[in-house]
């Protein structure tokens, strides 16, 4: 076969210093080529020839671009879950199997348990429409329940919610005391701010060192029911009698 143009043969098409040989025929040139181990290039710089165990410069090709985590195919009009996850786009999500799409439904909120998954088909879709979303939904931390005051609690206590005896201080917890002691205030017909003093400090000193109002100096006062002011007065008179 003769070649128009010049065929070189040398080591890369890159380097000049290792040609050997420049030829029209390519016949020639392969069996230099095969002779000393290097390629056969045109003017171009194209390989058209290897001798099989010739070392040449690697030909680099751009790595496929990543698929970002979370970052689903939206190109997808089919309506087929199966179809949507056997893309290679979506290798990341994993294959079309039901196990896998049982694990994907829970990830992406379908259904709260594997076991729920059957594959349905409004399942499918629903799944498929979650994926196409691309990312997995962000869970929303459920709202903490609100604060009830002291009032609203001795109001339930008195209304029967909180039980008696030890299953109400168990459900009232460190707030037993100052709700106990509110219960007795609406019981007793006093409409008197829970912070106003009821007793005489040497009365409140005693149900102090009784454990009437429990441990910690905040729960007493607020047991209590008084001020800062009063507790320190008969705080001052627990620790004389200690």
């Amino acid at each position: 076969m003769i070649i128009e143009c010049y065929t070189d043969v040398r080591k890369s098409a890159s380097d000049s210093n290792s040609q050997v040989g420049a030829f029209h025929e390519l016949d020639n040139a392969k069996e230099l080529a095969d002779s000393e181990r290097l390629n056969v290039y045109d003017q171009t710089g194209k390989l058209i020839y290897s001798s099989g165990s010739a070392s040449q410069a690697p030909v680099s090709s751009p790595d496929p671009s990543p698929v970002p985590a979370n970052k689903n195919n939206t190109s997808y009009t089919g309506a087929s879950v199966v179809d949507y996850l056997n893309l290679s786009s979506n290798s990341h999500l994993g294959d079309s199997s039901l196990a896998n799409r049982k694990k994907l439904a829970v990830e992406y909120k379908i259904v709260s348990s594997e076991s729920q998954f059957s594959g349905t088909g409004k399942q499918n879709t629903d799944l498929l429409n979650a994926l196409r979303g691309g990312s997995k939904p962000v869970s929303t931390p459920a709202p903490k329940p609100a604060v009830k005051s002291i009032d609203q609690l001795a109001q339930e206590v008195i209304d029967g919610k909180h039980g008696t005896g030890d299953a109400r201080r168990k459900l009232l917890g460190s707030q037993y005391n100052v709700v106990q002691a509110r219960v007795n205030q609406i019981l007793s017909g006093s409409t008197a701010n829970a912070s106003a003093p009821k007793k005489s400090i040497s009365q409140m000193a005693t149900e102090v060192l009784r454990g009437d109002h429990g441990d910690g100096h905040k729960n007493r006062r607020e047991s209590l029911g008084i001020s800062q002011s009063e507790y320190e007065k008969v705080r001052a008179e627990v620790n004389r009698r200690a």
